[in-house]
This record gives structure tokens, C-alpha cells and sequence, in this order.
């Protein structure tokens, strides 16, 4: 560090001021100064300031010769009254209408410790992988880089208050976690907090929330930061481990077809989706191999299990035990019996199905995504795997169901 930030050394108090005439003798000491020193202003006033250099005590200062031959900033040593030097950054300039001169100083380590927390300050509110925000003893905001695109809103959104960004029920949750670590002084590390937010229809993060509160010099609370970082992935990660964990224990227990599918779909509802079927070709639910085709027009699946998250399965949708109706060789269909995942809105799967009976039968009224993954054993596809979201959650993630 080669100068001296008097703004950051004057918000922090740590400051030693002293006004010096023109001789370079001390005229006025500030009690920061007697407190950075030791000496009180009476054992310093009238005496030249040299006397407290610590390396060349006594000498005349340069500031007796003239304010330009002075340096302006610089480092130098003080000597303590218990004899210890004590390093300093200071500042020196000249008052206006005045001979005399102001002379700010303080602790080398002091503004080196500011200048590393201010560094730090920039370097957090310049993250956009991490939320940062500032607030008062009232909570009410103060600095922050989050935005709604922050929680995966357009650019340029506004929106930074929590109330702008979560419905009522997440801000308030938020707000008294919050709250809590402003009364109490107790930090909060990694609380997952779901936000709902009103300018986001249909889709929610999950948060993870850390915050510490500020205090003054007396202890005294003056704020609370909080750190938050969008954890959603890792979340839906982990809900699909504890799925695949769940299905491993509740499939394949037994050796009926038909079993193994109901399991399957109570696995998946409320999981994944609020509606799920599974359809099997004939010959599987006869303990035969399925024929390979390709296309509606032969096809030969039966529903064999259903699973509502509301109660019974709809009365007008595809009951279990009924056979699919055929249907047109659209690029759908095809690509599934190819192996692959198809998940789409319903506005779509109702273009492809086009014909209002098949409409009636296959697509919930109330539907918002569906996603059809095939179900393969030893390289032949065996039915199929339906998951229906009627309500505002986002779409499952394409996933290839083996068994």
C-alpha cells in the first residue's frame, strides 16, 4: 500500500488526526492520535512532530521547509510512548486560508485490512452465480446484485425486494430466518428456502440461504448480510436419487408384469408428475417377447396401471385393463418406439394426436406437460411410461426407463 484512503480510515473511526504549523510543530491532537500513540495531547502539543518519528527522532521535519517538498502520502514509522514503532499510512495538506497543515494517519495494518474487505465487497456484489444482499435492522434493503434474472427471469427485469421476487408465504419465511440472525447474532449457513415467484408463473428455485449480522464498534447491531445461491439443480438431483433409491426397493419384487408397472407408476405420482400409466404390448403380459413393429396402425398395447395424485383415475382418460386405441403414425409415436423420450406441452400432443377421440381418451383436460419414455428389456421395447403434470411444476428432465 502506497497511500492512505482517509474515506475508509474515517468510516471505521481508526483515523489519527493533528493539525501542524507551518514550522511542523504539533498545535492540535486528536484523541484517536493520543489513543494511537499513547501520548496525550498535552505531552505532544508544541513539540515538533519530528520528535515522533521512531527512526530519526528529533530531526527537523521537511514540512519546515516548505508544504511542496513535503511528500503528500507516504508510510512512515511512529514511535509509542512504551517505545514500540508503530507503522502508519498518512496524509498531509495543507488548510485552506490557513498555514498550517492536516496530517491524518493510520495503521499500516489497519488499512491494509480495509482495503482487503473492500476488495472483498466488490468481489461479491460482482458475482452472478451468487446472490449478495445488504439490508438494515429494519430489513429493509439496501445493496444487492440480485435480479429476477437472477432467479431465471428475463434480463432486465425489476424486481429485487423480496416480496418482487417470491409470493408472500417464501418472503415471509425468508424474512424471519432473517430476522432471527439480527435478534439473536446466531449466523444461518445453507438454509434451502423455495421460492414462488409471481413474475415467474409456473416455476420456482430452490435457494440456499447463509446469513450473518453486521455489527458496530460497540457490538451493536447495524444490519444482516445474506449470501444466497440458487441450489434447484442439486435439489432435483437429489429427489431423483431418492427416487431411483425408492423404486429399486418397491420394483421387481415380484414377477408379474402387471405388479411391476403398478409399482412403477406409484413410484412416480406424486414424484414426478400427477398422473402416470404404464401400457404393455400383449404378448409381454403373456410372458411372450413383443412383436417388433413399428407405427399406430398394429399397435397392440394394453393399460395395465394407473396412478392419480388427486384421488381415482380421471373416468374419461384410458381406464386400466383397456387396450390403446391405434393410432396415426406420427413422428411421436415412431420415436418412442425407437427407444427414445418424448416430453412436450399438451397444446402439442394434442396437435399430433389430431383426431378429438383420441384427444379424449389420451390427454388430461387439465394436462400442462407430458413425458412418454419407452420401457426396453434386452433391446426390445416392451410398452411405455406416461407422466402427466396438470398443475404449474416444470417438466421432468428426459430420462430412458430400462427394466
Amino acid at each position: 500500500m502506497n497511500g492512505f484512503d482517509p474515506a475508509g480510515a474515517l468510516a471505521s473511526g481508526a483515523v489519527a488526526a493533528a493539525v501542524l504549523d507551518e514550522a511542523g510543530t504539533v498545535v492540535r491532537w486528536s484523541r484517536a492520535a493520543a489513543d494511537l500513540l499513547g501520548h496525550p495531547a498535552a505531552h505532544v502539543c508544541g513539540r515538533p512532530v519530528g520528535d515522533l518519528l521512531a527512526d530519526t527522532p528529533g530531526r527537523t521535519h521537511p514540512c519546515a521547509f516548505a508544504v511542496d517538498r513535503f511528500p503528500a502520502v507516504g508510510r512512515t514509522r511512529l514511535r509509542h510512548r512504551s517505545g514500540r514503532a508503530v507503522e502508519v499510512a498518512f496524509r498531509i495538506e495543507p488548510l485552506e486560508g490557513s498555514a498550517e497543515l492536516l496530517a491524518l494517519a493510520a495503521p499500516v495494518a489497519g488499512a491494509t485490512e480495509r482495503e482487503q474487505g473492500l476488495s472483498l465487497l466488490h468481489a461479491l456484489f460482482s458475482q452472478t452465480r451468487m446472490g449478495v444482499t445488504l439490508r438494515d435492522t429494519d430489513l429493509a434493503l439496501v445493496r444487492t446484485n440480485i435480479t429476477l434474472e437472477t432467479l431465471g427471469g428475463s434480463p432486465g427485469a425489476d424486481g429485487v425486494h423480496m416480496r418482487e421476487v417470491a409470493d408472500a408465504a417464501s418472503a415471509e419465511a425468508a424474512e424471519a430466518a432473517l430476522r432471527r440472525v439480527l435478534e439473536t447474532g446466531v449466523p444461518l449457513i445453507g438454509e434451502a428456502q423455495e421460492v414462488h415467484s409471481p413474475h415467474l408463473p409456473g416455476r420456482h428455485r430452490t435457494l440456499s440461504l447463509s446469513a450473518f449480522r453486521l455489527e458496530d464498534a460497540r457490538g451493536e447491531p447495524v444490519g444482516v448480510v445474506t449470501l444466497v445461491t440458487d441450489i434447484s439443480e442439486q435439489q432435483r438431483t437429489r429427489r431423483h436419487l431418492d427416487l431411483l433409491r425408492d423404486a429399486s426397493t418397491r420394483i421387481g419384487g415380484s414377477l408379474d408384469v402387471t405388479r411391476t408397472a403398478q409399482d412403477l407408476v406409484d413410484v412416480l405420482v406424486p414424484a414426478l408428475g400427477d398422473l402416470a400409466w404404464v401400457e404393455l404390448a400383449e404378448p409381454v403380459i403373456e410372458g411372450d417377447e413383443p412383436a417388433n413393429v413399428l407405427g399406430g396402425a398394429r399397435l397392440s398395447w394394453r393399460r395395465v396401471a394407473v396412478a392419480s395424485a388427486t384421488g381415482p383415475w380421471p373416468s374419461r382418460l384410458l381406464q386400466k385393463g383397456a387396450v390403446a386405441p391405434p393410432q396415426p403414425d406420427m413422428p411421436t409415436l415412431l420415436a418412442v418406439q425407437r427407444g427414445d423420450v418424448v416430453v412436450a406441452d399438451s397444446e402439442t400432443i394434442r396437435a399430433m394426436f389430431g383426431e378429438p377421440h383420441l384427444i379424449e381418451l389420451l390427454v388430461p383436460d387439465d394436462a400442462r406437460w407430458i413425458a412418454v419414455a419407452p420401457l426396453v428389456a434386452r433391446g426390445s421395447v416392451l410398452g411405455v411410461v406416461g407422466v402427466c403434470r396438470t398443475g404449474q411444476g416444470e417438466p421432468s428432465t428426459r430420462t430412458r426407463a430400462t427394466c
